[in-house]
């Protein structure tokens, strides 16, 4: 076997020597190069683990946060609706209110009306009847003239005011 080694050339010394620093660049370059660098993946692989994480969470709350939307939208919907059915039953109802209202003044307005015409009429009355009574008086006295007896011609007159009314 050492023949063969020393066929080979190989040098005890030398192969010694090379595998000292072999294990010296192995050891310096585990040390310096090979862990920085797994620590490096190591602290992406975390990295991407905890933005995956945070990607989940996200999703999940803005899941949460579109079903809270929808919720809300469909309260604020049905407030809505809500809202607008007691705005139009107040409408409905201020509408009755104001045609009640308004066929109650037209009642008072013409029913005021005919308590002015009837008024009227009886002023009316009441001055054609005066000036009927003066006439028919003016009349009966230049008719009776020759009559002296007041008292009949008193009687006459009333008889012919009777008559008239």
């Amino acid at each position: 076997m050492q023949q063969l080694i020393h066929s080979l050339g190989i040098d005890w010394k030398v192969l010694i020597a090379q595998t000292i620093n072999f294990v010296v660049l192995a050891l310096v370059l585990n040390y310096f190069l090979y862990k920085p660098i797994l620590k490096t993946l190591d602290e992406r692989k975390k990295k991407i683990a905890d933005d995956i994480e945070n990607q989940k969470l996200t999703e999940k709350k803005l899941r949460e946060i579109e079903s809270e939307k929808k919720d809300i939208l469909e309260k604020a919907r049905g407030e809505g609706n809500l809202l607008f059915k007691e705005v139009e039953k107040k409408a409905s109802l201020l509408e009755n209110r104001l045609r009640k209202e308004a066929e109650e003044q037209k009642v008072k307005i013409v029913s005021d009306g005919k308590k002015e015409l009837n008024m009227e009429k009886e002023k009316m009355m009441r001055e054609i009847k005066s000036e009927a009574q003066s006439l028919i008086k003016s009349a009966i006295e230049a008719g009776f003239k020759d009559i002296s007896d007041p008292s009949l011609d008193q009687k006459i007159t009333d008889g012919a005011l009777i008559s008239i009314r």
